[in-house]
């Protein structure tokens, strides 16, 4: 089932908000909305493609700041695990508070994530795996050879467990879990470029 992953810079913090397309049906979800809705709502019209879910990774304000907007502006439904959704009210979790950015105190969430569901995306088939560590609730969204991985793994590094709800342990595991899927998935992550798990396996500080 053929689809694409289409990278959006955020303008911050090198963050990256993505478009999952299917090619068939050009239904989209969107991944993680900062504050590039914008270009987000441009690329959707030129790409002739209607967003239905809008997916979040974790709750910190990078990660979900235009999530209310982009759904009433597409109808898209707003999806994030159930362990997240108390930290989208508290601007000290969230980090909108500790970071002086606007205070977020709430997003509308439509969908709960529990580890394993499966979401349809089109034709797509998007799954949820739970990966613990950078916030309680942080999920990575596996269509295929891609993987969503929000803050959980990047490119030669890996998220920051300074924050509320961080845990190395449990970070330390969800890693190990993604270092074992196949070595050819790419990783598209919330910060900085791409990567592929097999890169990340023989590379990453985590893993060595």
């Amino acid at each position: 089932m053929p689809h694409s992953v289409i990278s959006v810079h955020t303008g911050r913090n090198d963050g990256r908000s993505y478009i999952l397309l299917c090619g068939e049906t050009r239904e989209a979800a969107v991944v993680d909305p900062d504050i590039n809705i914008g270009e987000i709502v441009r690329i959707l019209r030129e790409n002739d493609a209607t967003a239905r879910t809008i997916l979040l990774t974790h709750c910190h304000f990078d990660h979900v700041s235009s999530s209310d907007d982009l759904r009433a502006l597409t109808g898209a439904e707003t999806a994030i695990h159930t362990l997240d959704i108390p930290g989208l009210s508290d601007p000290m979790v969230n980090m909108s508070g500790p970071f002086r950015m606007p205070r977020i105190t709430g997003r509308v969430i439509d969908v709960q994530l529990s580890e394993g569901d499966v979401l349809q995306v089109g034709n797509v088939p998007v799954k949820v795996l739970h990966t613990p560590g950078h916030t309680p609730g942080s999920c990575c969204f596996l269509a295929g050879k891609d993987l969503l991985s929000g803050d959980t793994i990047f490119r030669g590094a890996y998220g920051n467990t300074g924050f509320p709800g961080g845990d190395m342990g449990a970070l330390m595991l969800s890693a190990a879990r993604l270092l074992s899927l196949d070595a050819d998935i790419t990783i598209w992550p919330g910060h900085g470029q791409p990567s592929t798990i097999g890169r990340e396996r023989a590379a990453n500080p985590i893993s060595i």
